[in-house]
């Protein structure tokens, strides 16, 4: 949100398929490439502008933590791969990755640049046998380090290498993430341009809609169509109508730039920690870098939360007032009479309807039917009914009740929210957070309100809901799925309960 590259390369995420990436994005114009780990830690994933022009590139192995992308930008390719390899990779394990990156790199037509934390130190003056190995592959497929810059302590683990150095430029060193012990690397591909704005857009909100309207209803719509032979042609001619229209009342306006920042406060902290970071080779500004790190994720932390709960006060506004616009407005048309006569009022039509439904069924002549009487079975004469007991049974037998149903209803929609299958963002309604312990079942904020109707309100009942789920239905693969596995669970009972 600070710097706003256009791509990010990202290492040991901790991604499990638990964790969507809507969660991750949230709103922000990125779109992002995973591989996860199928077991705890690791994994990599290139976080890269939505507008930019790429194609994935399909892998020889699956089994090291890669991923790669082939880049379009100024004309030409560009071959981008970050890679992770775990200090635990053992000599055979490590030839094995560089097979995979070797075959990445014999298939690439383009030029290639390969990103990531290798745990192998180029700088060493007493290289291990692993370290030899990755020297020694570097120099038979002719790639070349880029940078010289520790980036864990006095050690160049994380590298940049390429076989066209001079593609890649203005490499610096950045502070680290709060939570990670590994500086971070930033360079300069000649990034090509973001789309420019357009210089003027239309104002729907400056409309004089009176004389739209009438300028429309104006339009002899019957003799517009009469010369057009298929759909195409009226569709056509319909679509000149409402265009004309358009450009006679609404005006343009200046767009204003797409803005990601942080409040000033928070971007203060940030000046001060890059500050600190020049020098944090004295041990006592590395105290003072620490600290400053930990308070800068408290206050991004605190504001994230305070603009979400700003988000959601103007969505719950927005969601009252498209339900009181999709709510049915129940009115009874035009009705016909036996007698071939229009109906309008509204007391001849429900006259009306009430006879029509007297019609079907017969006059209660008040008047009770005689039972014969008949013996109770000795079967069932040790057993004694009572209502509350029967409805108990039958309610077994009955299919899902209605505050079951509601349950149902709003966990298959906010399944929909969190995994990205509406058009509604997810950072509108739920706050990702970040699992800190084993404990934790689910990363998602559950917040804690002494206000009644927000403790009942949409997002606050349904992330409690939806944290409790277990992972064999949060991982469902689509939402017909998720629906049967949650139909089948008795923690919709439970929870219906709860209501």
């Amino acid at each position: 949100m600070v710097s706003q590259p256009h791509i990010v390369f990202l290492t040991e995420t901790w991604l499990s398929n638990k964790i969507p990436s809507s969660l991750i994005i949230g709103a922000l114009p990125y779109t992002i490439l995973r591989f996860d780990r199928s077991s705890r830690g690791g994994g990599v994933a290139i976080i890269i502008r939505d507008y930019l022009s790429y194609s994935t590139v399909t892998l020889p192995s699956s089994e090291h933590e890669i991923t790669c992308i082939d880049l379009f930008h100024q004309s030409a390719y560009i071959r981008l791969c970050v890679v992770y390899r775990p200090p635990t990779y053992s000599l055979s394990k490590s030839e094995s990755l560089l097979t995979c990156l070797s075959d990445i790199h014999a298939s690439s037509p383009h030029p290639i640049v390969i990103i990531g934390d290798f745990n192998s130190d180029s700088l060493c003056t007493h290289p291990t046998p692993i370290d030899r190995l990755f020297l020694d592959f570097l120099i038979s497929v002719d790639l070349s380090h880029c940078h010289m810059f520790p980036t864990r302590g006095n050690r160049c683990i994380d590298w940049i290498i390429g076989n066209d150095p001079s593609l890649i430029k203005t490499i610096t060193i950045v502070p680290p993430f709060p939570s990670c012990d590994h500086s971070g690397l930033s360079f300069s591909l000649s990034s090509p341009q973001s789309p420019s704005l357009p210089s003027q857009i239309r104002d729907f909100t400056r409309v004089d809609y009176s004389a739209f309207s009438n300028y429309l209803l104006s339009i002899d719509w019957f003799s517009l169509f009469c010369d057009c032979p298929d759909i195409d042609s009226i569709y056509s001619a319909f679509s000149s109508a409402i265009h004309s229209a358009i450009d006679l009342f609404v005006p343009y306006r200046t767009p204003r730039p797409p803005s990601l920042s942080y409040p000033p406060h928070i971007r203060r902290l940030i000046k001060h920690r890059d500050a600190l970071f020049s020098k944090v080779h004295l041990p006592s500004v590395r105290i003072l870098f620490d600290q400053c790190s930990k308070k800068l994720l408290f206050e991004i932390d605190k504001w994230t939360r305070y603009s979400t709960r700003k988000k959601l006060s103007r969505v719950n506004d927005l969601y009252r007032h498209i339900s009181s616009l999709t709510k049915p407005k129940l009115s009874i048309p035009e009705l016909v009479s036996p007698q071939n006569l229009p109906v309008f009022d509204i007391i001849s039509k429900a006259n009306l309807l009430a006879s029509e439904f007297a019609s079907h069924f017969t006059l209660d002549d008040g008047c009770l039917p005689s039972l014969s009487s008949s013996r109770v079975p000795p079967s069932l004469s040790l057993f004694t009914f009572f209502p509350h007991e029967v409805y108990k049974s039958l309610r077994k037998l009955s299919p899902t009740g209605s505050t079951e149903r509601r349950v149902i209803g709003d966990l298959c929609m906010t399944h929909m929210i969190m995994n990205g299958f509406t058009i509604i963002p997810r950072s509108l309604f739920y706050v990702y957070k970040p699992l800190r312990d084993r404990t934790s079942s689910f990363g998602i904020n559950i917040e804690l309100t002494t206000s009644t109707p927000r403790y009942h309100s949409f997002p606050v009942r349904t992330s409690r809901w939806y944290s409790q789920l277990p992972d064999s239905i949060r991982t469902a693969p689509n939402i017909r799925v998720f629906k049967r596995r949650l139909e089948n669970h008795p923690i919709i009972a439970h929870l219906a309960k709860l209501t």
